[in-house]
């Protein structure tokens, strides 16, 4: 597995998709995961990763555990964390987490950890998670400690893999001693329309500008906040038409200077995505683009489309807030979600710009 970026890191809830990729990964980690995690034996198979994830959305229901898989924007199966053992008339719960085998050695527990534990104070309302490590897990008691949770002593691990009890460290965690935090968690969240937006957009546009130079033909504000009275994520989606590719991809590293970050063709073929984020709050999405690319055409007779036809606009918005609800914590399945409606206002929009 290639070096991950840290950054990118977030956690969703478990979909069903996820089965073979928690099976795989399970699998090339059994070794690691056996002394401490029970179903981590030799035995293991992809009905009991079927079993497991279907079992997640109903815990979730009931408000019994709140599992996730830490992954990437670029969807790789890194793990899985999990919030268990609430008592919620003491506001505390266990936190359990694992990595796989190709994964490890690279931080991804102290950042799927920090994630978890925002979800924990911030949207269950704890004030405090147990994290209980046996005494040979080392790697475990790692993360614990840059989380900032402190050591409470020796306690019997009741959770072990092996037949009997072991002795087993505690450490807990609060939001006073959650240290290090270097991501948000990813969630959707729309705000009503902010005309601030626009001058956000302009902003923007001054630095891109300065940056790509000649080879920058046209710059556009698209998306929802380009939309006045929508409804909308508050991330400025920007649409900039180049001559050249190849010259965005040697610009990556002044890019990165002022805070954008390259993620490549990222899903979209012959697109040059990039971020910008400030403290972990995203900012920006940056879809560049070479001349008479298709999805130029597409992404500017959507945008004007929807400002020019209320009804269609007015149910595009109501259709973001029930996805929204429904797909609060995994912003990908939130945005495939409403594929099938930007595919129709995408057809509607053709026919109705070249008449």
């Amino acid at each position: 597995m290639k070096p991950i970026n840290l950054n990118q890191i977030t956690i969703r809830p478990y979909r069903e998709t996820d089965i073979t990729f928690l099976y795989e990964a399970a699998r090339e980690s059994i070794e690691q995961v056996s002394p401490y995690l029970t179903w981590g034996h030799p035995n293991y198979l992809k009905k009991d990763a079927k079993a497991w994830v279907l079992s997640r959305r109903q815990a979730w229901v009931e408000k019994k555990e709140y599992s996730f898989v830490i992954t990437t924007p670029e969807e790789l199966f890194l793990g899985g964390i999990d919030i268990q053992g609430i008592d919620w008339q003491n506001c505390n719960a266990n936190l359990g987490y694992w990595v796989r085998k190709s994964a490890l050695g690279q931080g991804v527990g102290v950042v799927a950890a920090q994630l978890a534990a925002q979800f924990s104070f911030d949207e269950l309302g704890l004030n405090r998670l147990e994290i209980v490590t046996e005494m040979t897990n080392r790697a475990s008691q790692r993360v614990a400690e840059k989380l900032g949770a402190k050591n409470k002593g020796l306690v019997v691990n009741s959770l072990s893999s092996q037949a009997r009890e072991k002795q087993a460290l505690l450490y807990w965690l609060t939001p006073e001693n959650l240290n290090n935090l270097t991501v948000k968690l990813r969630k959707v969240e729309l705000v009503s329309y902010d005309p601030i937006w626009q001058l956000q957009f302009q902003q923007e546009v001054k630095c891109i500008q300065a940056i790509f130079a000649e080879v920058l033909l046209e710059i556009h504000h698209i998306g929802s906040t380009a939309i006045p009275n929508m409804m909308a994520k508050p991330i400025i989606d920007i649409l900039a038409i180049v001559s050249d590719l190849p010259q965005i991809d040697a610009l990556n590293p002044v890019m990165a200077e002022f805070g954008y970050i390259a993620h490549g063709e990222l899903t979209i073929p012959n697109r040059r995505f990039f971020t910008k984020d400030s403290r972990g709050k995203r900012l920006v999405h940056l879809h560049t683009f070479a001349q008479y690319n298709a999805e130029i055409e597409r992404h500017l007779n959507f945008r004007d489309y929807l400002m020019t036809h209320s009804q269609e606009a007015e149910a595009y918005q109501q259709l973001k807030l029930a996805l929204a609800s429904q797909f609060c914590y995994d912003p990908n399945l939130y945005a495939c979600a409403k594929n099938w409606f930007i595919r129709a206002i995408d057809r509607k929009a053709s026919i109705w710009k070249r008449k």
